[in-house]
């Protein structure tokens, strides 16, 4: 019976602190106004992820704020989704880690402001969770300095010969420049004057080549070449340019004879990306310059 009795008091108290550790977590995320990226099952929603902050915890759920949502169907309601998430720790204020907890959304409503809100299932428990898959970081000119874009291209085309849609220098004025990118997709802005030329026709499922050179100061210089699908775009009237979210779906390879051919991404990323993506992100980290 006293074996018994310890067994149940250990798993109990086991509980109990996991229950504590995620409601600091929870606490530490609403005082540093963590960004929450919320990412769902498939078929759900077009977009990769959401953007969202905690507002609330309460037994009965917790309460999160998706600014970038204008409204949103009953269809979540019930919906599974994944949340990624930084905080800084209370020990060493210049750390952060990564945090991960996957929920159920059980309501969906909206400020008297007209925000959308998720109340979501209170998670067992928060996992540290490191994810490259999820980090987005923004790129200027001197990340990446020369952008090239084209319908998509055959496996065997030689490049140069034929004449892209648009080149940019990546700076901020350009008609075209690189926002942000990750190893799985980035996302371009173009001034919607320069929308008819560049685009005549955009449907969502399109998909276009771009060649980029990203650039890790003296470290590393590397040229990119990948196919990638338009997944969503948005017209940002008051900034009079228009963002457009792509994912990759191949990379330039060769075959045994040495020819040029299009291959399938390895889990999904870009090879070699990473590298460059990871350091940039460290660069923000240590500037506090992140758009997660």
């Amino acid at each position: 019976m006293c074996a018994l009795w310890s067994k149940a008091d250990e798993k109990a108290a086991l509980l109990q602190q996991k229950a504590q550790r995620v409601e600091l977590i929870l606490a530490d995320a609403i005082d540093q106004r963590a960004k929450l990226n919320l990412s769902f099952e498939s078929g759900l929603t077009n977009l990769k992820t959401l953007s969202a902050s905690i507002v609330a915890t309460s037994r009965a759920g917790i309460t999160l704020e998706v600014s970038s949502l204008k409204s949103a169907p009953p269809a979540f309601v019930g919906a599974q989704l994944s949340a990624y998430f930084r905080v800084r720790q209370r020990t060493a204020k210049n750390r952060s880690v990564f945090l991960q907890f996957s929920s159920k959304i059980s309501a969906v409503q909206a400020t008297p402001g007209g925000v959308v809100q998720f109340v979501i299932e209170r998670p067992a428990d928060i996992y540290e969770a490191q994810q490259r898959r999820c980090v987005r970081v923004e790129v200027n000119e001197s990340r990446v300095a020369a952008l090239s874009l084209w319908r998509e291209l055959p496996p065997r085309a030689v490049i140069d010969e034929h004449t892209p849609l648009a080149v940019s220098t990546n700076a901020a004025g350009s008609e075209l420049r690189l926002a942000n990118i990750s190893t799985t997709g980035l996302r371009l802005v173009v001034k919607n004057s320069a929308m008819p030329v560049i685009f005549p026709e955009l449907r969502k499922g399109h998909c276009f080549t771009l060649r980029f050179t990203a650039v890790l100061e003296a470290e590393a210089e590397e040229v990119f070449l990948v196919n990638a699908v338009l997944r969503n775009g948005f017209n940002d009237l008051e900034q009079k340019e228009t963002s457009l979210g792509f994912e990759f779906v191949a990379e330039r390879g060769f075959d045994d004879q040495g020819q040029p051919k299009w291959e399938p991404l390895r889990s999904g990323e870009v090879s070699n990306l990473g590298v460059f993506i990871l350091k940039w992100n460290l660069q923000d980290f240590h500037s506090e310059n992140r758009i997660d």
